[in-house]
Parts: C-alpha cells; structure tokens; sequence
C-alpha cells in the first residue's frame, strides 16, 4: 500500500515542479476526512509539507521532498 502513495507524491511534487515559473496554477482535490474532499488551487510555490509519522509533518524544497520520497520508494 504504501508504493502507490509515494509514487502519487512524487507526481505531485513533479507536477508542481513543472508549473514553477509559468504562472500557472495547479487545481488539486484532497481528502479533508474520511469520505470527505474539498478543492484546492495551488499557486507557484518552492516547497511541500510531508507527512513522516503520526503526527509529524515537515516542510520540505520541491527538491528536497523528490529525493525523499524517491529514496522511500527504493527502500519499500
């Protein structure tokens, strides 16, 4: 279960990697509870927060968020 999340962070993260510095703004849908999403439009930004247990979330560089989750995948 956990190859799937990982590699749909990094697609995001490459995603808004790809916007940056068109000026063009990403529409993203995210699950707000169970069941429950909302809609989000994400404007130009350099950084993503990830979570990395139960109750920590950093805040990482585009960059840095890509080479974390891609070293988490190769260990799974």
């Amino acid at each position: 279960a956990k190859i799937p999340d990982i590699e749909k962070c990094l697609d995001v993260v490459a995603t808004l990697q790809a916007k940056r510095g068109t000026g063009e703004a990403l529409t993203a849908d995210f699950e707000v509870s169970e069941e429950k999403y909302s809609q989000a439009r994400i404007e130009e930004t350099d950084s993503v927060c990830l979570w990395l247990g139960a109750i920590v979330m950093l805040e990482y560089s585009l960059e840095e968020a890509t080479d974390l989750l891609q070293k988490n995948l190769d260990n799974v």
